[in-house]
């Protein structure tokens, strides 16, 4: 399932540019993210970078993909004024929906600096 367009951050020169020069890094087990926070009430955008390194099959490539675009889905709205990139770590592909899920929701908590419910 692909993340829906108004989720989506599309990476253009200002915005990557604006990620590296201001923003903070996350790291979890499976999982690293850039993200920089944007004014408050504005939509939270997420994008997923996987690169050749990770796996040279892109059928595994687009299930992991689809796999924190789904937990995106579930917790991005959620959140408001985060932009954010995602880089999955080689252990992620062994890792199940579940904990694909509990790490996505745990970068985004950590992100957005508040309590809410995941």
């Amino acid at each position: 399932m692909a993340l829906p367009k108004k989720l989506s951050l599309t990476i253009n020169r200002e915005v990557f540019w604006r990620l590296k020069r201001e923003g903070k890094v996350i790291q979890t087990p499976l999982l690293s993210a850039k993200y920089y926070l944007r004014k408050t009430g504005a939509e939270s955008r997420a994008s997923v970078v996987i690169g050749t390194a990770m796996d040279k099959r892109a059928t595994v490539r687009n299930r992991l993909k689809r796999l924190i675009h789904q937990a995106l889905i579930l917790f991005l709205p959620k959140r408001t004024g985060i932009d954010m990139i995602i880089y999955p770590k080689k252990g992620i592909i062994e890792a199940d929906r579940e904990m694909v899920k509990r790490e996505v929701g745990f970068l985004l908590k950590k992100a957005s600096g508040n309590d809410l419910s995941l």
